[in-house]
């Protein structure tokens, strides 16, 4: 498989079943709910393991257009001209679900998607908390999962917390409530020493 062809893309979920008789994917997305660009992107790419000429199983890379998304519980059902009936679709339950990252890159004034601050530097007051590495929800608010020195805590990403992000950088200032790294696990001696 040719990684090189997934350089502009970004992952955004996995299929998780067949939706229907006629060839629908539901996606479980690893971003928010009913997403934005749900109803903009017109072409996905899936990464599944098929069998190759040897008949070994493999990781295949394949792309298909969009004919009509809609959400659906945790995620989005989506429809392709390519996959005509379920037995199609069912090959690709547990696809990687690729979309261009162009979809999910927020324009000047826009809210940020939670994915574009993935593996930014989080400082609170100007000393390093960590790296963010996921998100997590409380159903209230959208969580940084952030990696400290010795363990993972959640960060509530919300403006009253955020100073500055510096996308040049790959940096989020905040100015967090005393006490709330305590709260979600992370030790008193967990600052980085990075330069700022």
């Amino acid at each position: 498989m040719d990684e090189n062809k997934l350089a502009n893309f970004v992952s955004v979920g996995k299929v998780r079943d067949s939706h229907g008789l006629k060839g629908e994917l539901y996606v479980v997305t690893n971003l928010d709910k009913a997403p934005p660009w749900l109803e903009q992107f017109s072409e996905f790419t899936l990464e599944y393991k098929a069998p190759n000429e040897e008949g070994k199983h493999e990781n295949q890379l394949k792309s298909f257009s969009v004919k009509r998304t809609r959400p659906h519980k945790t995620g989005f059902i989506v429809k392709s001209d390519e996959i005509n009936d379920r037995n199609e679709s069912d090959l690709y339950k547990g696809a990687v679900f690729y979309i261009k990252k162009s979809y999910i890159e927020t324009k000047s004034g826009e809210e940020v998607y939670l994915k574009e601050v993935e593996g930014f530097k989080v400082y609170d007051k100007g000393t390093l908390v960590g790296i963010i590495v996921g998100f997590s929800s409380n159903t209230i608010q959208d969580l940084l999962i952030v990696k400290t020195q010795s363990r993972e805590v959640e960060i509530p990403f919300v403006k009253a917390f955020v100073v500055k992000m510096d996308a040049a950088n790959k940096k989020i200032e905040m100015d967090l409530p005393e006490g709330l790294l305590e709260i979600t696990g992370t030790e008193e001696n967990d600052e980085g020493d990075e330069e700022n």
